[in-house]
């Protein structure tokens, strides 16, 4: 007997992994979608693109699930500690503690993302693959899986350093600025000119944005 990936079971706002432009003998060739409220399927108006079940490969996953799974487990305890630490900070003392472009740490979104990750992962016992042997905890797997890089995409963590290409340094007049991550949580970005014998460094805040501006316009 084949088992299929537990995405074949209908799982909340997980799409069913399929085998691109393989079909099930009873495809009619359009693309349906389950109706949770109602209980059946409805049809999309559009052309099924595959609709034939991946198998799984280790426990109850197929190799894609398998494969994000484990990117995403991964990253997940790093992330946690340093989301958490901001959102600690910043309960205590937020001057100049920035978690977005805009300038502030959304706690209530920092908060949801922690919360739904976690919810998933407390069936978890033991390894990956013991965790996703079973139908409960396959089917928690996946959503942690989406839970995480949804919260990954929300809440970026790292920034690296920008090549500035169509704004020019102040001093020696070449197009060779780089913005500069904060160093920590409480630190500013930084613009600094890769020119040897230059090296120009911009720290006041309100040059920065207007750089990061120019750039963006321009661009």
């Amino acid at each position: 007997m084949t088992l299929l990936c537990i995405t074949t079971t209908r799982i909340p706002g997980i799409r069913p992994c399929t085998h691109r432009d393989q079909h099930i003998d009873s495809c009619d060739g359009w693309a349906y979608v389950w109706n949770a409220e109602r209980s059946r399927e409805e049809a999309t108006g559009r052309e099924c693109t595959g609709c034939l079940p991946r198998e799984a490969r280790v426990g109850l996953l197929c190799w894609g699930c398998w494969n994000r799974l484990e990117a995403a487990y991964a990253e997940w305890d790093r992330f946690a500690a340093v989301v958490e630490g901001i959102d600690r900070a910043v309960q205590g003392d937020n001057g100049g503690i920035r978690g977005s472009s805009a300038g502030h740490v959304n706690l209530a979104q920092t908060t949801l993302h922690l919360d739904a990750c976690r919810s998933y992962l407390r069936t978890r016992a033991g390894t990956l693959e013991s965790w996703v042997s079973t139908e409960p905890g396959a089917r928690d797997a996946v959503q942690f899986t989406a839970a995480a890089q949804a919260a990954y995409r929300s809440l970026p963590i790292e920034m690296r350093p920008v090549k500035l290409r169509r704004v020019f340094c102040p001093s020696c007049r070449l197009a060779s600025l780089v913005r500069e991550p904060p160093a920590g949580f409480a630190q500013d970005e930084v613009v600094v000119c890769q020119t040897a014998g230059c090296g120009k460094r911009i720290t006041d805040q309100r040059s920065v944005v207007t750089i990061a501006e120019i750039e963006r316009r321009v661009g």
